[in-house]
């Protein structure tokens, strides 16, 4: 994923929520984005944002 030039790891999914960071932490869940793939919430440092499909 890459974000205003910026690439993310894919660090990992947990039920529907995916998780990326660069670098990973060693715990998916730690990591600063989550992108929630049912509802299109993203989620960058804890602040919501909102996708849509393409």
């Amino acid at each position: 994923m890459t974000l205003v030039g910026t690439p993310y790891s894919f660090c990992g999914s947990y039920g529907t929520n995916s998780f990326f960071d660069t670098p990973c932490p060693s715990t998916p869940t730690d990591s600063h984005i989550m992108f929630h793939q049912k509802t299109g919430a993203l989620l960058i440092n804890s602040k919501p944002y909102k996708c849509k499909s393409l």
